[in-house]
């Protein structure tokens, strides 16, 4: 037991008293659990879908928590399992790319500061799965012997999609031929419509009555996930 000092103090006549010193006591502020620094959300961060299932676990906290709580934003069609464990695991993912995942934990030791921590999300849907096809219409003529064409997309796809287009010479007039000759006649990348021109300075003529195969290729910046190729045959009116 420690000891508790004594100071004496004299009064006149004779009277001594003794008086307890005071020792100041510590505060005990809210305690950081300095090992939840360590804390990290283990998990892909970028899947092809469809995937099999993806599993997320919180894992390097000092102690067992009490609680957790995940979170996945945008929710929209997503499904997980594993709510208020240390480990989720999703099954399906919505029509977005991007996610957020979070989660938030708690320890038995409500003073210590609950933990909190995200991680980005990106889930690519397979493109060769959907229908990303080719709208044509022709424009014009715009001015004297001059046909526009417009190629646009029939839906738009996800973000993080590059897509490029090409005009080739068909092999032949059967509708459901998409099968191309010769070198590519107009190319343009990352435009939504692709406009032609004929006759346009510097390009390739697209001759009346001819049939063109228009090619657009679809594929992510990651260069990971499939990507899709879709073929539409026309014919020049010129």
């Amino acid at each position: 037991m420690k000891s508790i000092p004594l100071y004496p103090i004299i009064l006149f006549p004779f009277l001594l008293i003794f008086v307890t010193g005071c020792e100041k006591g510590n505060d005990s502020p809210l305690k950081s659990n300095s090992n939840d620094s360590l804390a990290i959300l283990t998990g892909d961060t970028s899947l092809c879908l469809p995937t099999r299932p993806a599993t997320y676990c919180l894992e390097n906290i000092d102690t067992a928590a009490i609680s957790y709580s995940w979170n996945i934003s945008p929710s929209d069609g997503v499904v997980f399992s594993g709510q208020g464990t240390s480990c989720i695991t999703v099954s399906s993912w919505g029509n977005a790319v991007e996610y957020i995942l979070s989660v938030t934990w708690q320890h038995p030791d409500t003073t210590i500061n609950a933990g909190f921590l995200t991680k980005v999300v990106h889930a690519y849907p397979d493109l060769s799965k959907f229908d990303y096809g080719v709208s044509f219409s022709t424009n014009g003529p715009y001015y004297s012997n001059v046909t526009c064409f417009a190629f646009d997309s029939t839906k738009a796809f996800p973000g993080g999609v590059r897509q490029k287009w090409e005009i080739y010479e068909a092999f032949n007039s059967e509708p459901l031929n998409y099968q191309t000759i010769g070198p590519v006649l107009r190319f343009a990348e990352d435009t939504i419509p692709f406009i032609v021109n004929t006759p346009e300075p510097g390009q390739p003529n697209l001759y009346e009555g001819k049939p063109y195969v228009i090619i657009r290729t679809l594929w992510y910046e990651n260069q990971q996930c499939t990507g899709a190729e879709i073929r539409h045959k026309f014919w020049s009116c010129k």
